[in-house]
């Protein structure tokens, strides 16, 4: 597993609007990992990955 201690925060209160895997596919991508790499680590498929990746989008408001 990972260590993502360190890692800079969401924005506030976003942490809570996350799930669990939402939270992290965040912090893979914050390591810099590709959703190939992603999927991997977690066991599921890239189409998973992405749709996680757009719910975190959606759930912070990046390009609102």
């Amino acid at each position: 597993m990972y260590d993502f201690e360190g890692l800079p925060p969401l924005p506030p209160d976003a942490r809570d609007r996350l799930t669990a895997r939402e939270y992290e596919t965040w912090k893979y991508a914050l390591l810099g990992m590709s959703m190939r790499q992603t999927a991997g680590a977690m066991g599921v498929s890239i189409k998973t990955i992405e749709a996680h990746r757009n719910h975190i989008l959606q759930k912070i408001n990046v390009g609102a």
